[in-house]
């Protein structure tokens, strides 16, 4: 398996990386236990013919797991439906599924409360999927709905326990890429923002916190900074497989610390003093829309091109919708020109 370098998903404009550093975390806690898979049902077989990205294993874990981590991007829809996917990434109360900043989330005190949204999501999602309990139930099943190549959104039976760790894993992961974090512990010391910085009109940095940066998404780079973040991510992932995977009493409180870890937040870090000297603060800042209309203007595509960027998690694209966008905009804002005056009639002979 090739080591996923941090947080895109697998689309027709970028890279499967949530899912080979998911599938990497699962590997390093060798659980599931993927030789031990059953086989896959005449549903799951049709299914597995039918996907939008590539299957490694051709096992309905692997399957579940990664139509459970890509899920929190896409829900049930295409990976191009950009008008679609605007409703599941700007969906306020979806925000702590990406383990970002909510509306509510203001402050100093915002970093504590998204984190503790993010954590809540997370538990809830391994309490979905029994992986919290003594007894783990592999053979359990939920209907899923998911987006198809050819049959569109259909729903499936995959395996509960999977599925849900899927979600549950995307969630850690994204709260390495969706926070500023220090480099050498990788503690948290600021959590970003999205739902505001990039939709709202009234977005104060100060109050909202600092806005979501797609560079951090990035799979290609290689900096010091980013590989360290990648590191740090895949050891969170890992480090919940594998407290999941162990035997013997107290699963809870050993899933549990291993999520705590992975969020564990830096007091203090705020704007007066860079978030705690913060490397990010370095990076560009993405285009930024100011809220979408339904009518179709400038205003409103430069929003949707926005929301690929978030999609695509990619610099070049960021940086060319930005260009595109922004003229877009001051067409939009500038105001129409006075019509002309009327021609002076001739004077009568």
């Amino acid at each position: 398996m090739t080591a996923a370098h941090a947080f895109e998903i697998e689309t027709p404009v970028s890279e499967s990386c949530h899912e080979e550093l998911t599938l990497d975390a699962a590997s390093a806690a060798i659980f599931p236990p993927f030789a031990q898979a059953p086989a896959p049902t005449d549903e799951q077989r049709r299914a597995m013919n039918d996907l939008v990205f590539n299957l490694p294993r051709r096992d309905p874990w692997t399957l579940a797991l990664l139509i459970g981590v890509r899920s929190n991007d896409l829900a049930d829809r295409a990976p191009t439906d950009i008008t679609g996917l605007i409703h599941v990434h700007d969906d306020p109360e979806q925000q702590d599924a990406h383990c970002i900043r909510r509306e509510v989330d203001d402050g100093l005190a915002g970093d504590v409360s998204a984190l503790a949204a993010c954590r809540a999501f997370i538990i809830g999602e391994l309490e979905r999927g029994g992986l919290l309990e003594e007894q783990l139930d592999l053979a359990a099943t939920e209907p899923v709905s998911s987006f198809f190549k050819f049959r569109g959104v259909y729903t499936i039976q995959l395996p509960k326990f999977a599925y849900r760790l899927g979600r549950a894993i995307h969630a850690i992961e994204d709260g390495y890429a969706h926070a500023m974090r220090d480099p050498d512990s990788g503690d948290v010391r600021h959590v970003l923002n999205w739902i505001e910085a990039y939709g709202g009109r009234n977005y104060d940095e100060a109050r909202d916190g600092y806005p979501h940066l797609s560079v951090l998404d990035d799979c290609r780079r290689t900096d010091t900074v980013q590989v360290r973040r990648i590191q740090h991510a895949r050891a969170g992932a890992t480090a919940v497989f594998a407290a999941v995977a162990t035997q013997g009493g107290g699963r809870r409180m050993r899933v549990e610390k291993a999520v705590d870890d992975a969020l564990k937040l830096i007091p203090n870090c705020t704007p007066e003093n860079d978030y705690c000297n913060a490397p990010e603060l370095a990076e560009p800042k993405d285009f930024r829309g100011f809220g979408c209309d339904a009518t179709g203007s400038p205003a409103s595509l430069a929003f949707v091109l926005a929301i690929l960027a978030l999609v695509t998690r990619r610099r070049a694209i960021v940086v060319a919708l930005a260009l595109v966008a922004a003229p877009l905009l001051a067409y939009a804002q500038d105001p129409a020109p006075a019509p002309a005056p009327a021609p002076t009639p001739a004077p009568t002979p």
